[in-house]
């Protein structure tokens, strides 16, 4: 098994009370409430070129740096559909690349039509400030279709409560590299897991 960390080649904050601002060349990643109402979203797109053509993916956990943390809440990642996979950094919470719609409404906020019904990954860090939270990639398949097709993922905040719940992540583009969210990937190649069990059992005749 061989391992990679995926940096995210683009990104995006998506804030609902800043609905025409472009926000993905800032140094933040923003995602949370305030007072039920679902205001930031994540979005990237790993740097897919770092993992081998053809790789099947044994796990992948999202690492990111939080500097300010209101409140402990669920959050959970989900793939980004093809309709929207023309976001870039000029996208805003109403539209996707500065001029097209979302395909599902603003925000990026339809499931199934903006991105999976299915939940690619979770967490929910207990951690608060000045400390690195993760977020799990449960679903293998999801994150295998994403890898597949060079695609992207949101994060956001499941429910909430009334209050503020949000967090601030340092960004892919945040001057200090190493406090830069990334994707830590364990992964084999097609026909590895069969050689290695193969040479054990001529080992073991041996």
């Amino acid at each position: 098994m061989a391992s990679v960390n995926l940096s995210l080649a683009n990104y995006n904050t998506l804030r609902g009370d800043a609905p025409t601002t472009p926000l993905g060349d800032v140094i933040y990643w923003l995602l949370g409430n305030q007072d039920t109402v679902l205001y930031a979203r994540a979005l990237a797109r790993p740097d897919w070129a770092s993992l081998p053509a053809g790789a099947i993916v044994d796990s992948a956990t999202l690492y990111a740096y939080c500097y300010q943390y209101g409140n402990a809440g669920t959050y959970t990642i989900r793939r980004i559909l093809t309709a929207n996979e023309g976001w870039n950094a000029n996208g805003t919470w109403n539209k996707r690349d500065g001029t097209n719609n979302w395909a599902g409404s603003v925000g990026c906020s339809t499931e199934g039509t903006d991105y999976s019904a299915t939940v690619m990954g979770s967490g929910a860090p207990t951690e608060s400030q000045a400390a690195w939270h993760t977020y799990t990639f449960s679903d293998l398949t999801e994150f295998q279709a994403m890898f597949a097709a060079s695609g992207s993922f949101v994060l956001f905040l499941v429910g909430g409560g009334a209050g503020t719940f949000k967090r601030y992540y340092w960004s892919p583009g945040y001057s200090n590299e190493s406090l830069r969210p990334y994707i830590a990937v364990e992964y084999h190649m097609p026909g590895a897991a069969a050689f290695v069990q193969q040479r054990r059992r001529r080992m073991g005749a041996e």
